[in-house]
């Protein structure tokens, strides 16, 4: 459902500005973290204890994998 959701918003940029690539690229990626925040939201909010969030390394660990793992999907 991710890359589904990736996929769709990577459709809308390309209807929208068919030569810029970062745009489609980049509302492929909103398109992800849109559903991925509804989907937490929705489904593990209450099921998950409650926890201090490791900010200072899972964040910017989680996006390098998600945009490494949406780059090789584009390319």
């Amino acid at each position: 459902m991710f890359f589904f959701c990736f996929l769709i918003g990577f459709y809308i940029g390309k209807l929208i500005a068919p030569n810029n690539f970062k745009l489609i690229f980049a509302s492929g990626y909103i398109g992800y973290t849109i559903f991925s925040g509804v989907i937490h939201a929705r489904s593990w909010i209450n099921v998950l204890p409650h926890h201090e969030p490791a900010t200072t390394i899972m964040i910017p660990v989680l996006l390098a994998l998600s945009l490494l793992w949406m780059r090789l999907a584009w390319k």
